[in-house]
């Protein structure tokens, strides 16, 4: 298991993108809307989404946002820095996080 803290800004985008990993994101701060398997979700401080394996999905933060998202098992591509789609920087995507895998 792997968990990662993302801080967003309104606006800020997580592109569409997919991971063997299932992930569940929990809001502490602010809310996100997500595009999932043809969804809107909008997911608010207080309230959890659960992301199967290898499903197709992106996000927008909808205001300033904290969340806590959890890994299992823990994503290769974070591991490996390949996962492009987050590593633009945070003036071009809005957003920025640290992650640990608990040991």
């Amino acid at each position: 298991m792997e968990y990662q803290t993302w801080e967003s800004v309104p606006g800020a985008v997580v592109p569409e993108h997919h991971h063997e990993s299932e992930q569940i994101t929990y809001i502490l701060e602010g809310a996100l809307k997500f595009e999932i398997e043809g969804k809107v979700v909008v997911v608010r401080k207080g309230e959890v989404l659960s992301i199967p394996s290898n499903v197709p999905h992106r996000a927008v933060a909808m205001e300033d946002t904290l969340d806590l998202d959890i890994f299992s098992p823990i994503r290769v591509d974070w591991l490996t820095n390949n996962d492009a789609y987050l590593r633009r920087g945070d003036r071009e995507t809005g957003v920025s996080g640290t992650s640990a895998i608990p040991g």
